[in-house]
């Protein structure tokens, strides 16, 4: 059960650690020795949430595991980081069945958080820019516009444009089809397109698209920044 990344714990009755696995404990920085017999929630959780959290344990210890069975909260490492945890709990009982603590498995969940937290406020970002912003999937369909797109493009909300093929905002679908290729091709691509609203009006932006790759160098998505063109209209590159 010795499993990196994840906690395994056995708390008794009087909130003590019975039992907890070598990698569980190295992954809070301790020695088992060291954590073995000690008070959980007054040594290894947060002040801040140490109350909150002892009231989940004392309910799974009177028997409520239902809302509790699952639980996140974060709990302190020997140098004082705080890392979040998702726990699953269970309880457990002696030969007569009364219950006698419980136990949990948890999964370390700190750089999802991280992760999930940073592309929200990425969306926000994007969503609050001025500047009108597209993604669209690899085969060219939209799959996300911020605020600044619809106005710009005078559709009444964004899930008016969800799904459609980029080759759609133009006026010519060849012009931008020849923007993909360029852009498949180099990474990017920056310059001048002209597009039509919904209404058939036509309006020239400023537009630069790059690839978006993950860690292997595959594309997964198109990212694309579009402001109405004022100047005299020059050569794309």
């Amino acid at each position: 059960m010795d499993i990196a990344g994840t906690i395994i714990i056995a708390i008794d009755t009087e909130q003590k650690v019975a039992l907890i696995i070598k990698k569980s404990s190295e992954l809070l920085g301790y020695h088992q020795k060291d954590i073995l017999g000690k008070n959980w929630f007054d040594t290894f959780i947060p002040e801040k949430c140490r109350q909150e959290t002892k009231e989940v344990y004392l309910q799974l210890i009177s028997g409520n595991l239902g809302s509790f069975e699952h639980f996140e909260n974060p709990v302190l490492t020997r140098n004082g980081e705080e890392r979040i945890i998702r726990w699953y709990n269970s309880i457990l009982k002696d030969k007569k069945g009364r219950i006698i603590g419980t136990l949990s498995s948890g999964e370390d969940i700190t750089e999802r958080k991280k992760v999930e937290e940073e592309m929200k406020v990425r969306s926000v970002a994007m969503d609050s820019s001025l500047t009108a912003i597209a993604i669209a999937n690899p085969e060219g369909y939209i799959t996300y516009v911020n605020s600044a797109f619809v106005k710009l493009w005078d559709f009444f909300n964004e899930e008016e444009v969800l799904g459609k093929s980029v080759r759609d905002l133009g006026t010519s679908g060849k012009t931008i089809t020849l923007v993909i290729n360029e852009l498949f091709s180099r990474g990017s691509w920056a310059g001048e397109l002209s597009c039509r609203r919904k209404d058939r009006t036509e309006f020239h932006v400023h537009l630069s698209a790059s690839l978006v790759m993950d860690e292997t160098g595959k594309t997964i998505c198109i990212m694309g920044s579009f402001r109405i063109y004022q100047g005299i209209k020059k050569q794309n590159r």
